[in-house]
């Protein structure tokens, strides 16, 4: 006798009844008896196999069903579970990453795509949340330290000389990216890598872009002709209206930065319009006391870029001091979530309607990455070994260079999970052992969860420090769940009224998994040369 239930999550989503198949990575519309009698179905073995079985019992007591609507759900269940494949009753057997120690080699010898410089560890304002300002104490403080030229430029020529196949086999960019504390603060240095790049890479012009984040409170004219000049994309920190944004973000506890970065952008619009239009995005950071609808109010603006990208997050609230100055922070979180409820009923309204305008958009890069992953999700069997949800394949996707040349995931993680250094080059044994540590981390929960095909929970997620911690983990976890929860049910409410909402919403390009070119790499490499013994999984088997 097995005992297993099915692998599913349901919910209720305005006056409908659905069911989220994990198996499948599919959504049911089911009626209100099928949605009670599904919680009391179990699946037990006969001489014609495993079929699915009605439980009567459950944790409230006895819940009885009229015996012709429990033998109709039975059919259903069986049905839909033979020819099609639904209401898997066992999940993965475990979380793997999918590349030998030789082919992640190969990968980091060829693929990278995406390099960060941190250039420098100071920065012209003192934003009071910021990560380096000394209320996160397992974090960094800022710091004279800064990148020299020789060390920038060994960085980028370590990326471009394993670009390769990118280049050759793709139409994809590759970017150096700069960062700090305030990149702008060492110029000299991002002059001189893109100096370099013009100068040695000439066959890659065109193929290589440069991005930077910054405060933008520098006052040089010259500066910003050249970022102009070389098609930065820039990334701007700016949280929103003056009174929201000179809160916290200032150059001292006496003068905010925002009237400084407002006139740096209409300097930049007046130097190109379209650049500023097509290169210039933002980077708001929401804190307590929350105004979501003053920020959304704001990069509605028309005088705000029109096609750039808008990230947005909130204060990291963990290891920090910040929020000791708040009384009453469960007001406080109580108020954002009551604004976060009625923006995202405003955001369903507008996407029903299909209008909305800039205005949407904004909404969309504030709430609409959860439903543009349901969107998009890719449907099929849930294979038995899966790659473990969010998390990035380190180098690969990007790597971080610290100012003395250590190299670091990414930027947000800062200086926790080093995997190597200029003098070595990325170091594959610790990139297996971090990638090792965390799937044994996540593994006992991930396994059976609902929501594993859904998750993009990464390694920042499971940091305090510079360790994974369990328990930390758990609490993204949980917080995941509920945001994708949340967005289930605002799809759903969405397609039952207005099935091209999504279409119109966001394309009708779906989204590759991000390992993807590298499953493309290594099989072109056994292809061609027949060396690797390399496994037969496929991207969908390993990204579930």
């Amino acid at each position: 006798m097995l005992d297993h239930r099915p692998l599913v999550r349901k919910f209720k989503a305005d006056d409908g009844h659905f069911v989220y198949d994990v198996g499948t990575n599919n959504i049911l519309s089911v009626d209100d008896r099928f949605f009670s009698i599904i919680d009391h179905i179990r699946f037990e073995s006969s001489d014609g196999g495993i079929k699915p079985a009605f439980v009567p019992r459950d944790e409230s007591g006895t819940v009885s069903f009229p015996d012709d609507e429990v033998r109709l759900v039975l059919d259903e269940v069986g049905k839909y579970r033979r020819e099609r494949g639904f209401f898997a009753d066992v999940g993965p057997s475990r979380l793997m990453f999918p590349f030998s120690r030789d082919e992640l080699q190969l990968i980091l010898n060829n693929l990278l795509g995406h390099v960060i410089l941190d250039v420098t560890e100071n920065c012209n304002l003192r934003c009071s949340y910021c990560k380096f300002s000394g209320t996160y104490p397992l974090a960094r403080t800022h710091s004279e330290r800064k990148m020299d030229k020789s060390v920038a430029i060994r960085a980028v020529d370590y990326m471009l000389q394993r670009v390769g196949y990118i280049v050759e086999h793709t139409k994809e960019s590759v970017s150096i990216g700069f960062y700090g504390g305030e990149p702008l603060l060492n110029l000299p240095v991002i002059r001189a890598c893109v100096e370099h790049v013009d100068r040695e890479y000439a066959p890659f012009r065109g193929r290589i872009g440069y991005s930077l984040t910054t405060n933008l409170v520098l006052g040089d004219d010259k500066a910003l002709d050249y970022l102009v000049d070389h098609d930065f994309s820039l990334t701007v920190s700016l949280d929103g209206p003056k009174h929201l944004h000179d809160r916290y973000r200032s150059f001292d506890e006496h003068r905010g930065s925002f009237d400084r970065i407002m006139a740096n952008l209409d300097r930049i619009r007046n130097r190109s319009a379209s650049y500023y239009n097509q290169r210039v995005g933002f980077s708001a950071v929401l804190a307590p006391p929350y105004d979501l609808p003053a920020v959304v109010e704001f990069f509605s603006a028309p005088d705000l870029p029109t096609n750039g990208r808008l990230l947005v997050s909130y204060v990291d609230a963990d290891d920090t001091t910040f929020f000791d100055q708040f009384s009453d922070l469960e007001a406080i979180n109580r108020d954002v979530a009551a604004q976060v409820e009625s923006l995202t009923n405003r955001l369903k309204a507008m996407l029903i309607r299909g209008n909305g305008g800039r205005e949407k958009e904004v909404l969309l890069k504030l709430f609409g990455e959860p439903l543009r992953d349901i969107h998009f999700r890719h449907s099929g069997a849930l294979p038995d070994n899966v790659w473990p949800n969010g998390i990035c394949l380190p180098g690969f996707q990007r790597f971080c260079v610290s100012p003395d040349g250590r190299f670091y995931m990414c930027e947000k993680i800062g200086r926790a999970l080093p995997i190597g250094d200029l003098e070595s080059g990325l170091d594959v044994g610790a990139i297996l052992e971090n990638i090792k540590e965390y799937i044994a981390l996540s593994e006992p929960r991930c396994l059976d969860c609902w929501a594993q095909r859904l998750c993009k929970v990464c390694f920042l997620r499971a940091l305090k420090g510079n360790r994974f911690d369990r328990e930390r983990k758990d609490e993204n976890c949980r917080a995941v769940k509920r945001s994708v929860l949340g967005a289930l049910q605002t799809y759903c409410e969405v397609m039952s009224r207005n099935p091209g909402a999504f279409g119109e919403a966001f394309g009708e390009v779906s989204i590759a998994h991000s390992v993807d070119l590298a499953f493309q790499f290594v099989e072109d490499y056994r292809r061609q040369k027949g060396i690797l013994a390399i496994p037969t999984a496929t991207s969908a088997e390993c990204a579930g």
